[in-house]
This record gives C-alpha cells, sequence and structure tokens, in this order.
C-alpha cells in the first residue's frame, strides 16, 4: 500500500531513527504510516477544529500547543518532519510503543484513549509491517521467511501476517468485553 507521501515518511524515518531507542527504520516507517492513516487518512489539508485546541496536516499536529502557524503544518513534508519529531520525542520518554503513541495523542501524557486511538493505531501498524514485510519478500523472489517475530504464509491475494490477525483478533476481544 503506496501513497504519495510515502518517499517524504521514508525519508523522514531513516533521518530520525537513530533517535530513539525503540523501533527499526521500517518499523518506524509504519508507525508513522499508521498515525497519518488514524489522524487524517493522508489528506493534507484536515482540519479537526473539534479537538481542545485546531489540530491539521497529516499528522494533526496542534498549532496551539506546539506554537507553530496553520500554514507550515499543512505542507506535507514540513508535517511529517514536525510530527515525526514530536513522535520520537515520545518514545524516547516513555520506550514503549504503546505508551508513546497514547502520549502523541494526548498531548504529552498518557490518557484513557487506549481503544479509540492506541489500538487503531497499532492495528494499522500492524497491517503496514505486514504489506511491507510482503512487498520485501516478493522482491526476493518470494522467499519464504520464518521467524518467531512474523509467520508469512502465502494464500490466493497475497500474503497474510499471523501476528497481524491474532493482535486484530485480540483487539477485538477488548472491544466486545468494554461493551457487554
Amino acid at each position: 500500500m503506496s501513497n504519495i507521501y510515502d518517499p517524504y515518511i521514508a525519508d523522514t524515518a531513516k533521518r530520525y531513527v537513530n533517535n530513539q531507542p525503540v523501533l527499526n527504520v521500517d518499523e518506524l516507517f509504519c508507525l508513522i504510516k499508521a498515525i497519518i492513516r488514524k489522524e487524517s487518512n493522508f489528506n493534507a489539508n484536515a482540519i479537526n477544529a473539534s479537538k481542545k485546541e485546531m489540530s491539521v496536516g497529516l499528522m494533526q499536529i496542534n498549532i496551539k500547543a506546539h506554537n507553530v502557524s496553520k500554514e507550515l503544518m499543512l505542507n506535507p513534508i514540513a508535517n511529517i518532519d514536525y510530527g515525526t519529531s514530536y513522535l520520537v520525542y515520545q518514545l524516547n520518554r516513555y520506550k514503549n510503543l504503546e505508551k508513546a503513541i497514547s502520549a502523541y495523542n494526548a498531548g504529552r501524557a498518557i490518557s484513557g484513549n487506549y481503544i479509540t486511538y492506541v489500538v487503531p493505531v497499532l492495528t494499522y501498524y500492524a497491517f503496514y509491517k505486514t504489506t511491507q514485510l510482503a512487498s520485501k519478500a516478493s522482491v526476493a523472489d518470494k522467499t519464504k521467511q520464518n521467524s518467531n517475530k512474523d509467520i508469512i504464509s502465502e494464500n490466493e491475494g497475497g500474503y497474510i501476517n499471523l501476528k497481524f490477525l491474532l493482535m486484530f483478533a485480540v483487539a477485538m476481544l477488548i472491544i466486545v468485553r468494554l461493551f457487554k
């Protein structure tokens, strides 16, 4: 799943990967995409005035809290860079993926946004990791890759990451239990 922002996201991930202790460059790339997907669905002109203060752009930067201009944050390249900088700050602060994602959304603090924000971001993250891994596998003559982290099986339409399916199933169980 490629889009017009992938080259900018890849460049940004390469620049920031050594500034945080949690993810490798491919994982950071996938996480940035997952956050953009959740925040704006890749709409560079997204504006969310329903939050406490106006948030704009691909990564929904809060322009008042971060003291930046709306025009600057509507620039996709600047927005991806600024959003990734803030994400890396949270990864360094918490050294935990889920807590960093929660704090990225909540603004410097971890909040109770697990089901509404963290789970969808982690689901998109797992999806992008799966598609990226499948893409790498197809480039390498579709060599089967087996490891404890990612088990890939070929299916009619491509590849399915069993870890992703397991994460999705767990997320659905959590949601079902919350609403019982």
